[in-house]
């Protein structure tokens, strides 16, 4: 049987040894001690569950067999307060998050805690209250109007697990009554998909920006770029000058802004080469000695990229005034997807699109390129027939084949 060594708690003659193995084929966690020593007998308890909390409840129990023996009690433990936990949580991981993971991290803790009074002792709370938050979140209209998807409940769900595991694993909670708790989709349920924008309904909005006007052309710039690059919105957005090379037409993305942490180089296309030096010559005019490319077109904010919420404006506005459909949730995002579709065309490679878009996720590339669209069964429509030696559908004598009330049986 082999043993998979976790650590051992105490001191020679007073130790408790905690390892990992295997037990009637199930992953199950040990705590193996002598009471007495090297010649007392061997005593072993042995724990289930999910790998984390097993660990963390077979340390804990070690703990408690070293101070019976070594007759040192153990630490009163002290009753923690739901906000103390993410606190405790938050500290430990934000020098390892990048700016953005921790917004946004921010925010669904923010949903929780208006659930839930942060004063609220941890001990209190059970599944229970995870199972009226869920039935919260999806009645409940957001900010937009309607209810929280189903992918975005089960997100803010697994953020609260993970604090209540990351308290358990500090010995900041006794126990974790949320370590199996886990949300199972129904079979009817079908995940929302956004539709990507055509490149008909891209060249319409785009002819409603005006480049040579100034509070036109970022918006013309940023949604040109977007649907060539397809490239995130909040990279777009920091884009530097230092970061662009119009000579070899090229610009390397920071790690720093990948969603994946990985810096990357992507070619340029001749029209995105044009759209880099319309922002150029604006920057020219304005005097702006800045680093942005789309930089904040009000003087106190002079310094600082433009916003997503100032773009994701002008977009609407834009395709209001084009006559394209208002769908709700397209926004920036869809002009990616657009991109991806037409690298896919493009290229037939999936991982190409990858490539480009600057995402090495194969099941994330497929679910969001390789929809079923009804215009892809055309082809297959028409490249469907008989073989050559049976005659074709056209070919076929409709005389003295039954007529449809015959069929039916109708008289």
């Amino acid at each position: 049987m082999t043993r998979t060594p976790i650590r051992t708690v105490g001191r020679r003659g007073a130790s408790c040894r905690v390892y990992g193995t295997t037990l009637n084929g199930e992953a199950v966690t040990r705590c193996e001690w002598r009471e007495q020593g090297a010649s007392g007998s061997q005593q072993t308890k042995t724990f289930r569950g999910p790998k984390r909390d097993r660990d963390a409840a077979a340390l804990a129990w070690a703990d408690g067999v070293v101070a019976r023996m070594t007759g040192v009690a153990a630490p009163k433990a002290v009753r923690r307060r739901v906000g103390e936990l993410w606190a405790a949580y938050v500290t430990a991981h934000e020098s390892d998050w990048r700016p953005k993971t921790l917004s946004l991290a921010r925010s669904r803790w923010k949903v929780w805690a208006l659930f839930l009074d942060p004063h609220t002792y941890a001990d209190l709370v059970q599944p229970e209250m995870l199972d009226a938050w869920r039935v919260a979140l999806l009645a409940n209209a957001t900010k937009r109007g309607q209810p929280m998807a189903r992918n975005q409940v089960a997100h803010h769900i697994q953020l609260v697990k993970s604090v209540w595991r990351f308290a358990r694993q500090r010995r900041l909670i006794a126990e974790n009554p949320l370590g199996d708790y886990a949300v199972k989709k129904g079979r009817d349920y079908g995940a929302r998909q956004i539709e990507e924008y055509t490149g008909d309904e891209w060249a319409r909005i785009l002819r409603q920006l005006d480049c040579r006007k100034a509070l036109q052309w970022r918006a013309h710039c940023a949604i040109g770029l977007d649907g060539l690059l397809g490239t995130r919105s909040r990279a777009l957005l920091a884009l530097t000058w230092a970061d662009v090379d119009l000579a070899r037409r090229i610009i390397t993305w920071p790690g720093a802004l990948d969603k994946v942490g990985r810096t990357r180089v992507q070619p340029l296309p001749r029209d995105a080469v044009r759209l880099l030096r319309i922002a150029r010559v604006w920057a020219h005019r304005d005097g702006y000695d800045g680093p942005f490319v789309l930089y904040s077109p009000q003087q106190r904010t002079r310094y600082k990229s433009w916003t997503y919420a100032a773009l994701n404006a002008a977009l609407h506005a834009a395709a209001e005034r084009a006559g394209v459909k208002r769908i709700p949730f397209r926004a920036m995002h869809s002009l990616r997807r657009m991109a991806g579709n037409d690298a896919l065309a493009a290229t037939g490679d999936i991982t190409k699109v990858g490539q480009w878009l600057g995402d090495s996720d194969l099941r994330v590339l497929q679910r969001s390129y390789l929809r079923d669209r009804p215009d892809d069964l055309v082809q297959v429509v028409a490249a469907s027939r008989l073989p050559p030696r049976h005659r074709s559908a056209d070919e076929v004598p409709t005389k003295g084949l039954p007529t449809t009330s015959t069929a039916t049986g109708t008289r």
